[in-house]
């Protein structure tokens, strides 16, 4: 896979780093010396490397009364460094009840995939940018091509994912300066995808089972270096959506 080497300082943070297309991305990021992590999960690292340039930060993003003072706590000793640029790659996200509306009846549920994929955004994003005002800043949603037509039981992971995309597009409006990016990672082969699969029957399930049944899946390290060059080329509309079967075609 491509590899992209950025060559000035950099600060990566990656919210929701403890596995899948997360670890694939802080562990590529790592690979290049030039570059410093804060990684964020609920649940602890597999493993840290000894370098000294990969820190990690537990932290529930689903608590979204201790988020504030937590996320604050530990941008505190990178703030005042001279980083050529501070990206913020957020990839943490849950399904929800995979139901049809009409038999949903957790609404706790519904509200705690709401917090985590949805209102905890607004709280990260508004103090990563607060905090390098005067940097030049990225930040990545990494977001789902199931945000554009809803899918059958799928109601509530494609609506706060398509609530994601518009708030984010809001962002690259309020904040010019700050490059925005909504990226579709697309269908890889994660414990969320093991979810869907032991889920109710419906469409969406059918479909994802033929591409994982056809081996269709997009590997992760791919998924992670195409985001990678995307960001290196620079050549996106701030605030745009970016798929990655744009670059490999559709996965059927």
């Amino acid at each position: 896979f491509f590899f992209c080497v950025f060559m000035s300082r950099q600060l990566w943070l990656v919210v929701g780093g403890s596995r899948g297309f997360g670890e694939s991305l802080w562990k590529t990021l790592h690979e290049n010396e030039n570059n410093q992590l804060v990684v964020y999960s609920r649940s602890q690292l597999k493993e840290i490397p000894d370098t000294g340039r990969v820190e990690h930060c537990k932290m529930d993003i689903g608590d979204l009364t201790a988020l504030p003072e937590l996320f604050s706590q530990s941008l505190e000793k990178h703030k005042d460094n001279d980083w050529e640029r501070v990206t913020l790659i957020n990839s943490a996200a849950v399904l929800g009840p995979i139901q049809n509306v009409k038999d949903m009846t957790d609404y706790d549920a519904v509200r705690k995939a709401v917090d985590i994929n949805f209102t905890s955004r607004f709280i990260i994003d508004g103090i990563f940018s607060r905090t390098f005002s005067e940097r030049n800043m990225t930040i990545v949603d990494v977001s789902s091509g199931a945000y554009k037509s809803g899918g059958e039981t799928w109601g509530v992971y494609c609506s706060t994912k398509a609530a994601g995309v518009v708030l984010h597009q809001s962002i690259s409006k309020e904040q010019p300066k700050c490059r925005v990016l909504n990226y579709s990672p697309g269908i890889m082969r994660t414990e969320m995808q093991e979810t869907i699969a032991k889920s109710v029957d419906s469409p969406s399930k059918q479909f994802l089972h033929q591409v994982l049944s056809q081996k269709k899946e997009v590997p992760i390290e791919e998924s992670v270096a195409t985001l990678l060059k995307v960001l290196k080329d620079d050549e996106y509309e701030s605030g745009a959506f970016v798929d990655i079967y744009e670059f490999r075609g559709p996965p059927l």
